[in-house]
């Protein structure tokens, strides 16, 4: 049976942990969660950026940041689809959200820290 791992590629989080992180599956688990509400707050506070300004191109740098944290942010965004409507993830997209879930996480701190500049 560990051979089937060691083929499958499933062995890996076992040794050294899960993505860049190094966490344990059930701290991964709760870290992913984290980083998606963090950058679901954060489109949230664009959109209502949005809606409640009349000049949007003074916004630019905000908009253009939150649209490359979504692009980055997308294989969270599909994971948790998935997850939320009952489906498999699959080791694939599991393996695409262990590699893209600290590059998320950075580029929501960067549309964080563009947003806390207009206070």
């Amino acid at each position: 049976m560990p051979l089937v791992f060691i083929l499958s590629g499933c062995a890996k989080p076992f040794w050294r942990g899960y993505g860049d992180t190094g966490l344990s599956r059930d701290a991964f688990e709760v870290y992913v969660e984290q980083v998606f509400r963090f950058q679901n707050r954060l489109t949230n506070e664009v959109m209502l950026l949005s809606l409640r300004s009349e000049d949007l191109n003074q916004y630019n740098d905000i908009f253009l940041a939150e649209h490359k944290m979504h692009e980055i942010c997308s294989p969270l965004n599909e994971y948790v689809a998935k997850i939320m409507d009952n489906q498999n993830a699959g080791l694939l997209l599991m393996r695409r959200v262990e590699r893209s879930v600290m590059p998320c996480e950075q580029a929501a701190q960067y549309v964080d820290l563009l947003l806390k500049h207009l206070d």
